[in-house]
């Protein structure tokens, strides 16, 4: 914790606390001598501080959550579509897997033959892929689902 928020939440702390003891007991009656256009002013400086007082960290602690959540939306948002792409993917048989994901690169203007050629993480993804789903579609090897869905997940998130 920045020590600019350590003492905005400290200031917002205290703030409120005084508000409420404020609230709880009631201030001394002013003086005579004094001019109602006077307390009027002083009425309005005194909760004018109380508003920046608690209004001020509220504000920055606001700009701080906006800040982090714009650094962080993105990622979520990408995580979420791959997920979701994954899921929609991964069949029941391999054969069935496999048509899925060439059809999806197709969707996305991704040929799945010039992909199996190219030398960069997604034609590693793609191979990696093609390479697990035609063993278990021979008989090779048995798939566990996690394995095909891991390797579906690397070449989603590759793309």
């Amino acid at each position: 914790m920045s020590k600019h928020l350590a003492i905005g939440l400290t200031v917002l702390t205290l703030s409120v606390v005084r508000l409420v003891w404020r609230l709880i007991h009631r201030p001394p009656p002013f003086a005579p001598d004094v001019k109602p256009w006077e307390r009027v002013l002083a009425h309005v400086v005194h909760y004018s501080f109380y508003v920046l007082m608690i209004g001020l960290p509220l504000i920055g602690l606001a700009a701080a959550i906006l800040v982090l959540l714009a650094i962080a939306w993105p990622r979520i948002a990408r995580a979420r579509t791959i997920r979701r792409d994954t899921r929609a993917l991964v069949r029941e048989s391999p054969a069935e897997t496999r048509i899925a994901v060439d059809e999806w690169l197709s969707a996305r203007g991704v040929d799945p033959i010039a992909i199996l050629r190219e030398t960069s993480d997604r034609g590693d993804a793609y191979r990696a892929l093609r390479s697990l789903l035609d063993a278990a579609d021979r008989d090779r090897l048995i798939a566990e689902p996690e394995d095909v869905r891991g390797r579906v997940r690397d070449l989603v998130a590759s793309l």
